[in-house]
């Protein structure tokens, strides 16, 4: 859109050396936020080669290019994990099949043997080796318990995987059975267009342990990689381990987050127009609290809270911060909400905080974009446990939000989830912006009442919903 406004237009070099990779007839198109854009002036759209001298070229090219990404990667993955990464999957498998890479494959494949032995070990290693990587300022997603992807300068990224042994046992991705250490270790350098790469110590055993005796085969329609039931069944479980992993990384973001950011003291918007809600003193438990700002502001208008929080630093450090004066009113706990039964547990333990028969009410201020689906049912079917009649104040970035970089919440969704999972009717419900105002950022967000489901011959009144799209 930002090249669209500009009057004079812009220039898009294509250089000889990149038309001659291209075929001949091609048609050139530029496009922002997937609408093509015009070309006016200066430029053929088609290209011209007719004897398509270099297109056989391509896909060495491209694979030269990632590969040195992956030179540099393992450079700084032996450093920092103290470990090392040998080519493996579809990569090896091009390497081996035709000294070239695979067709269509557009990220490079590596691998690392984790030095425990058994799963538990090795997944440990698998979690310490994601934490150094990024406390270094690598950027890691995780994929799986056992893979990751690692995203590099320029646009390139590997798929790292991890592989254990169990006893004579390996353990790779789709793939698991006999394969002795040794057809792995000690891993071998090989030169790979100019570059030095490491390969297992017997590559084409641990091919025909990944894809079978028909690993050779060169014809896609005939080849076909498929792990057994029993393989397929335990990768799942392995999969399954990513929940853990994921929790491991959102609880290092935060802390990351909060030991480079000065303490806030002052409430935020939200929890002041919440304040303004509770006309009598309440139990309100501050999901996802991070440093306590809102959690402080409330004890000091009476009401009685507990913070609650993954990140056990800052809970520490909360704790540390309360006035002799507040002791009575606040307490801050470490607290993985996305366990099933521990909001709960939480409550139980600190029942006696508030006095009986006082209100209790869920606040979570940017709490409900910052975890998983699976995480949000967790802690909605959570708050189905609540008494009938308590309250849940949240605000959370909404799928309106012009800024993608992280994971949002469609409004409707997310209240029907909340009546289905935590027996909570909406009360009232507002979007828009200027609401959640931090610098010069001010996201869409959406601010929700709702209440824990009352039987209809309940005395209280139900007001009727409220919607405001802002």
């Amino acid at each position: 859109e930002a090249l669209q406004r500009l009057s004079s237009g812009f220039f898009l070099p294509i250089s000889p050396t990149l038309q001659r990779l291209l075929p001949h007839g091609g048609v050139i198109e530029v496009f922002a936020n997937d609408r093509p854009l015009q070309i006016l002036t200066h430029c053929n759209p088609l290209i011209n080669n007719p004897d398509n001298s270099g297109v056989a070229g391509m896909d060495s090219l491209l694979w030269a290019q990632k590969l040195v990404g992956f030179e540099l990667a393992q450079r700084t993955f032996h450093a920092v994990a103290g470990k090392q990464l040998f080519i493996c999957y579809g990569t090896l498998l091009g390497y081996i099949r035709r000294d070239d890479d695979i067709e269509h494959d557009d990220c490079i494949e590596v691998c690392f043997l984790a030095d425990s032995n058994g799963w538990d070990a090795a997944f440990g290693e698998f979690t310490d080796v994601v934490e150094c990587l990024r406390t270094h300022g690598e950027r890691i997603v995780i994929d799986s318990g056992i893979r990751f992807h690692w995203h590099l300068d320029g646009g390139r990224a590997l798929d790292v995987f991890m592989g254990w042994m169990e006893g004579d046992n390996l353990n790779m991705h789709n793939a698991g059975g006999v394969l002795p250490r040794d057809r792995l270790l000690p891993l071998q350098p090989r030169c790979i267009k100019g570059l030095d790469v490491l390969v297992p110590n017997d590559p084409e055993a641990l091919l025909q342990f990944i894809y079978g005796e028909r690993w050779r085969i060169l014809d896609p329609s005939s080849f076909e990689w498929r792990p057994s039931p029993e393989v397929a069944a335990r990768m799942q479980l392995y999969a399954d381990a990513v929940v853990e992993a994921k929790h491991r990384e959102r609880r290092f973001d935060w802390l990351r987050y909060y030991e480079h950011s000065q303490r806030i003291m002052a409430p935020s918007s939200f929890a002041a127009s919440v304040a303004t809600e509770l006309a009598e003193p309440c139990w309100i438990v501050d999901m996802g609290c991070g440093d306590g700002r809102d959690s402080f502001f409330f004890a000091s208008l009476g009401h009685w809270v507990l913070g609650l929080d993954a990140a056990g630093s800052v809970i520490e450090s909360s704790r540390a911060f309360v006035h002799h004066s507040q002791r009575d009113r606040i307490a801050f706990q470490e607290a993985d909400l996305s366990t099933p039964g521990v909001l709960a547990a939480a409550l139980r333990d600190h029942a006696e905080q508030a006095p009986s028969g006082a209100r209790v009410v869920v606040y979570g201020r940017f709490f409900f974009h910052a975890i998983g689906d699976d995480d949000e049912a967790v802690i909605l079917e959570s708050l189905a446990a609540l008494p009938s009649g308590a309250r849940c104040y949240c605000e959370f970035r909404t799928t309106k939000d012009a800024n993608l970089a992280k994971r949002f919440v469609d409004v409707d969704t997310f209240v029907e989830r909340a009546g289905e999972m935590g027996k909570l009717d909406c009360l009232y419900r507002m979007q828009g912006q200027g609401m959640a105002k931090c610098g010069d950022e001010d996201p869409l967000v959406a601010r929700l009442h709702l209440r824990r489901r009352i039987s209809h011959d309940a005395v209280e009144h139900i007001a009727p919903d409220g919607i405001c799209d802002g």
